[in-house]
């Protein structure tokens, strides 16, 4: 509720909820954001990040404030009346407090070695037509119809896929692919898969499918960084829509499906302190109706 800016409903219930559990912690960490003046919650200076694609409010309160559930005062601090509607390259606030400015100015770690892919042989780098594209699926699936399906990934390689339909049927043919090689070449499998889960989470916005072909593809070559990469972005995309939809559940008052939401969210994520708070009070609310 205190993500979608739903601060009247979320004192209730988190009063509510302190009625039940007095000793919490965590729901009283909210009340006070809520009520607490923000100039003695944090120090008036501050200074500007900006807001990475798969980052948020709470993921920069974990990182430089050590406590996701400071999201809210985060906000609050940012003068940002709905927390959830912040995107990537927008500039965020952080209170200058200790652990923030060592979070801060802390060296960067040397990024992982890099995954380098194999030069694809004589590249066009000229777009495709539409008429190019159209022969290139007709290949493709001509291809298949063959049985021929390395003609067919061939193919799909040396083609500019932007479509989410295109997307979603070119990742099929990866996979059904990838798994005819399992048994025999799991380095191409892996790649094959890889290939699937990338044009999921990218372009055909189904970061489901993209977790599982990637999960999929790290099996078959755990030392593959380029799925490992794939795989966060997924994640994260999962458990925020996960997440999102609880809260819309719990909302209208439906919490077994929230719950369902949130147990998503914590199967990727155990650590999700948003998800483990509203899974607590939903559990503790269907107690509460149930014994009335």
């Amino acid at each position: 509720m205190l993500e979608v800016g739903n601060v009247g409903q979320a004192t209730a219930e988190l009063d509510a909820y302190l009625e039940l559990v007095p000793n919490s912690k965590m729901a009283q960490s909210l009340r006070d954001q809520i009520s607490e003046p923000i100039e003695t919650y944090f120090p008036t200076d501050g200074f500007p990040v900006t807001l990475a694609s798969g980052e948020s409010l709470s993921t920069l309160s974990k990182k430089y404030l050590g406590d996701a559930l400071k999201f809210y005062a985060l906000a609050r601090y940012n003068e940002l009346g709905n927390p959830s509607q912040v995107s990537a390259g927008q500039e965020i606030l952080i209170p200058a407090t200790k652990m923030a400015i060592e979070v801060r100015d802390r060296p960067a770690e040397p990024e992982a070695p890099v995954e380098l892919a194999k030069p694809a042989p004589t590249p066009d780098i000229t777009p495709m037509t539409e008429e190019q594209a159209l022969a290139g699926w007709e290949k493709v699936n001509q291809a298949i119809a063959d049985g021929n399906g390395t003609t067919a990934v061939d193919t799909l390689d040396g083609m500019t896929i932007t479509n989410k339909d295109e997307a979603t049927t070119a990742a099929s043919i990866y996979i059904e692919q990838s798994r005819s090689l399992a048994g025999s070449d799991k380095s191409t499998a892996a790649a094959l898969a890889t290939k699937a889960g990338t044009l999921l989470l990218n372009v055909a916005d189904d970061a489901s499918g993209a977790m599982a072909a990637l999960t999929t593809a790290i099996k078959l070559n755990p030392s593959s960084t380029t799925a490992q990469e794939q795989l966060v972005s997924a994640e994260a995309a999962v458990s925020d829509t996960e997440y999102r939809a609880g809260l819309e559940d719990y909302n209208k008052q439906d919490l077994d499906a929230a719950i369902i939401h949130w147990d998503n969210v914590l199967a990727i994520n155990p650590d999700h302190t948003n998800a483990q708070l509203y899974k607590s009070q939903a559990n503790d609310l269907k107690a509460k109706l149930s014994s009335m």
